[in-house]
């Protein structure tokens, strides 16, 4: 009996003494749980464990046997596996991409400024009007008033944008989003779904306080990938969110003690769990399937007792039944979206969904969508046919090759001596001793060769390997095989055409793993942030705007056509024609600008629109100017012109400073007397201080007077 088939046996045999005691909350998630885990098992387990190991590139135990019982090899065509790698690698390259974010947060348009906003442009036009403002000026005036408040509430927003997007992308680093966004882009790839979740955990950390550390406990937002296995979704579901849903968790003694005290949980059940353990109570054949697929020794029978099963139940309960396990704020009749977790007949934890909308902490994607449907299907689903028939010509052609690969013996045993053993094997210089019969002519030993199909089997694998990619839209190209294209791929035109149908398939894909995770993980994060963090300048009138990951591709496209076109402009003979300059040099400023935007160099840095054709403007006059032939008279009179300015130059410094020495010198005479007038009691003095005040005053206007002078000659030249 082979593994597979020794846990299913196993788990036909394990049976539930708790199921006719439960009640309430217990017999409820109980019941969700038959009906969740019979609709997976009927629909999809089987897909989920053929998928792993296609991704795995290998056989099941029972396959494996099936295929070594009728002499056959086990080998196995990678088909599939290599469809799922190139296919994971294509959208990590997108979403992933290093030091670019595919999100972005953005403030929302602002059609009308808020009533508060309007009205107190209004009282400031009641105050201006008549005064200020003339009353034909009042619209112009509003006008400009209204374009200033726009541009004051757009700077807020955007300030408040970009600092959400840094927060919000500290705290997905902090929670391992990143990471575990390489985990789930690999599910994405493989199983017909893949699923995220977010969780609060209460992580230890080391805080210094004077000089020596202190270990303290700080309560974080952490991203888990949740296996395929592990997740089941109810009759009809499509998404986490429409209708209940139940993971499996298995948890160890001492993850589940750490749950103690907190909000939610029964610590007095965590306690009767702890002490009579119950294990792994709901081991069946869903675990044989994924203990095969995964090959998880934790999930072996040798370890069972290590891990506690714990059922994690989301789903709408009705209020009187929450009410009797604490819960407030609930009415009777009305049904409210409930976290409940199960272990055996005890319940561990009862609270109502926390956030707003009523979304629970799960992210689901599919590669591609099926309509209606939970689940939807990966490249290893969609080229599953081929892969069997790969397998099959490869498994043929080794067998082929290896009768083939030597000519085949026919020995007739009658004429082999008496008492001589029979032959088995042939080497070289072998000595063949035979006994002659009379009346026969054949020969007691000969050889003929089987002969080989292998070009025929090389040909069926080739054309089913090929023909996957026209299934999956990932062709052998895009993880590096270009030996033997034919067709289309031998041009670089239908190369291009090929790789452009790659893309759609690929940027499908990234749409659907960014609006079932990437936007709703952001999304709620940027709700936490609004309503719990008490930094205002975070918040504003923003928005999430995930700027679609599709567009990283475009970009690099672009980014090609642009060089592209700059090298075109410069080789091109019509740049060469009158006229041109200027628009030419427009379409290299602005394909110079958004290359180095491209750079994440920062938009301030760069120069306005207006201030470039300026810029372009003055450029063009001086080439102008430069080009322009000059007259040999004009070219004297400037020389001229320019000496007469020099010599006028120096003569008014001249006379500018005479009179800076004549003011110097009676400034020294007034104080000479005021000195002299002090010390001689002089009553005259202040005769002679109004005489020298006047002449001072009489300097001054002689002064003003040279100043006006000197800056009529400067406006007028000389004359020419």
């Amino acid at each position: 009996m082979d593994k597979t088939a020794e846990l299913e046996a196993l788990a036909s045999e394990v049976e539930i003494d708790e199921t006719p005691t439960l009640s309430g909350l217990a017999a409820i998630v109980w019941q969700q749980w038959q009906i969740n885990s019979r609709h997976r098992n009927d629909e999809i387990d089987g897909e989920l464990e053929e998928c792993h190991l296609m991704r795995a590139a290998r056989y099941s135990d029972r396959k494996e046997q099936e295929i070594l019982a009728t002499g056959g090899e086990s080998v196995y065509a990678p088909l599939a596996s290599m469809q799922s790698i190139s296919g994971a690698a294509s959208v990590s390259q997108v979403v992933l991409t290093p030091n670019e974010r595919s999100w972005s947060i953005s403030p929302t348009p602002i059609p009308e400024l808020p009533p508060e906003v309007v009205s107190m442009i209004a009282q400031q036009l009641n105050a201006e009007r008549g005064t200020i403002t003339p009353g034909p000026m009042i619209p112009s005036r509003k006008e400009e008033l209204e374009k200033a408040q726009r541009a004051k509430l757009d700077a807020e927003a955007k300030a408040g944008a970009e600092a959400m997007t840094r927060k919000i992308d500290d705290q997905l680093v902090d929670s391992g989003f990143y990471n575990t966004m390489v985990q789930i882009i690999d599910d994405f790839a493989t199983y017909p779904y893949a699923v995220l979740k977010r969780v609060t955990v209460r992580e230890p950390v080391l805080e210094w306080r004077g000089g020596k550390p202190k270990r303290v406990e700080r309560v974080k937002d952490v991203d888990i990938r949740v296996s395929p296995f592990d997740i089941y979704p109810s009759p009809g579901m499509t998404d986490v969110n429409d209708g209940p849903i139940i993971e499996r968790l298995r948890l160890r003694d001492y993850e589940l003690a750490k749950h103690r005290g907190v909000k939610g949980f029964d610590s007095d059940a965590i306690d009767r769990v702890l002490s009579y353990h119950p294990g792994r109570w709901l081991f069946d054949a869903n675990d044989a399937i994924r203990n095969d697929a995964e090959d998880n020794s934790a999930l072996n029978t040798e370890s069972k007792d290590d891990l506690i099963d714990v059922l994690r139940y989301w789903g709408q309960i009705e209020g009187s039944e929450l009410a009797r396990w604490g819960i407030q704020d609930v009415e009777d009749g009305q049904y409210y979206d409930t976290e409940i977790w199960l272990c055996g007949s005890d319940v561990l934890r009862v609270a109502r969904n926390p956030h707003p909308l009523d979304h629970r902490p799960y992210y689901k994607a599919t590669w591609r969508s099926i309509p209606g449907q939970f689940w939807g299907s990966a490249p290893p689903s969609q080229a599953k046919h081929l892969q069997h028939v790969c397998n099959g010509a490869m498994r043929a052609l080794i067998k082929n090759m290896s009768v083939a690969a030597g000519p085949q013996v026919v020995i007739m045993i009658d004429q082999l001596p008496k008492g001589q053993e029979e032959i088995t094997s042939i080497y070289p210089l072998q000595v063949w001793q035979m006994v002659s019969k009379a009346g026969v002519s054949q020969a007691p030993v000969t050889f003929f060769q089987p002969s080989s199909n292998a070009k025929e089997l090389i040909g069926v694998f080739q054309h089913y390997w090929e023909l996957a990619g026209d299934v999956t839209g990932i062709y052998r190209w895009n993880y590096g095989a270009d030996q033997g294209m034919q067709g289309a791929a031998q041009t670089a035109i239908g190369l291009s055409m090929l790789l452009e149908n790659s893309n759609k398939v690929i940027r499908q894909a990234v749409s659907n793993l960014e609006e079932g995770v990437l936007r709703r993980r952001i999304y709620d994060q940027f709700l936490i942030n609004m309503i719990y963090e008490n930094d205002e300048k975070i918040k504003g009138d923003i928005d999430v705007v995930v700027r679609g990951s599709s567009s990283i591709i475009e970009r690099a496209s672009i980014r090609q056509r642009r060089t592209e076109l700059l090298q075109a402009i410069n080789n091109s003979p019509e740049s060469q024609m009158p006229g041109m300059d200027a628009l030419i040099a427009k379409i290299r400023i602005a394909i110079l600008v958004d290359t180095a935007k491209d750079l994440d160099i920062e938009a301030d840095r760069f120069p306005t629109n207006d201030t470039i054709d300026k810029l372009i403007d003055q450029y063009m006059q001086q080439k102008q100017q430069q080009q322009q032939p000059q007259d040999p008279r004009v070219e004297a009179a400037m020389i001229a012109y320019k000496s007469r300015i020099e010599d006028q130059k120096l003569e008014m410094e001249d006379r500018e400073k005479q009179r800076e020495h004549t003011l110097k010198i009676e400034t020294m005479r007034l104080d000479g007397l005021r000195m002299q007038s002090e010390q001689a009691g002089n009553k005259s003095f202040e005769a002679k201080k109004m005489d020298m005040t006047a002449r001072m005053l009489d300097l001054k206007q002689k002064q003003a007077q040279f100043n006006q002078e000197m800056d009529v000659k400067r406006t007028q030249g000389s004359g020419i």
